[in-house]
């Protein structure tokens, strides 16, 4: 392993028990249903699951899925 492989790791790892302190933080106030995992407070927070897809292609799969339900 390399210096800087080494040195992004450890950036990581400090920068996962961040957010792990703050999903901690949250956890007292969650309630049953307001319940949300570490891993997706995660996702959330730093934009992992951020659809990258342009307006148009967002659109054009929006009228795919209308038409199919409006055949139903």
């Amino acid at each position: 392993m390399d210096f800087l492989t080494f040195i992004d790791k450890a950036i990581q790892k400090e920068d996962d028990e961040k957010l792990y302190q703050m999903w901690l933080a949250r956890y007292i106030l969650m309630t049953k249903e307001s319940f949300i995992t570490f891993e997706a407070f995660k996702d959330m927070v730093t934009g992992k699951n951020i659809d990258m897809r342009s307006t148009a292609e967002i659109l054009s799969e929006i009228d795919e899925v209308e038409a199919l339900f409006e055949r139903r």
